[in-house]
């Protein structure tokens, strides 16, 4: 098995003015929040359920995760899955309602019948990212790289 395993998370910004706001917004506001004199009076401004984003908002937003893998021999895996859209609100719901279906409509197709807790990835396999394929989630299959002579191990995901 791996005796490690290294996690990170990136937000891509247009440029630093941008990049330098959203991350002092966020350190500015977490910190406020966290304070017991300023708590309570964020905790009031903050939107109430229901009071999410407009449409026209979460139009904007989209949601690409690219996962990379580097194997013990220096070969690397990626792939790629795009959200059009908002996938906090919008593609959230999507990918419920579909894991929904894919429970009530394709049970003889999943990869897991037997008890336990299953997340939705091995729980519903190929049955859900199809579905979600052919209701709008882009998909880019794993791309395996393996390290050539001079050590490169790029590839054009």
């Amino acid at each position: 098995g791996s005796k490690s395993l290294t996690y990170r998370e990136v937000q891509v910004n247009p440029d630093f003015k941008t990049s330098f706001t959203n991350f002092f917004s966020l350190v500015f506001g977490v910190t406020a929040l966290m304070n017991p004199i300023t708590g309570a009076l964020v905790r009031k401004s903050l939107p109430k359920p229901g009071e999410g984003p407009s449409r026209k908002e979460m139009e904007r937003f989209f949601l690409k995760i690219v996962a990379e893998g580097v194997g013990s021999g220096g070969s690397k895996a990626e792939c790629a899955i795009y959200y059009d859209r908002c996938a906090g609100y919008t593609d959230t719901a999507r990918m419920v309602a579909e894991s929904g279906l894919a429970l009530a409509c394709n049970e003889d197709e999943l990869p897991n019948k037997t008890g336990g807790f299953w997340t939705p990835a091995t729980g519903l396999g190929d049955v859900l990212l199809k579905r979600l394929v052919e209701t709008g989630t882009y998909f880019a299959p794993p791309v395996i790289v393996p390290r050539n002579e001079n050590g490169s191990i790029r590839s054009k995901l």
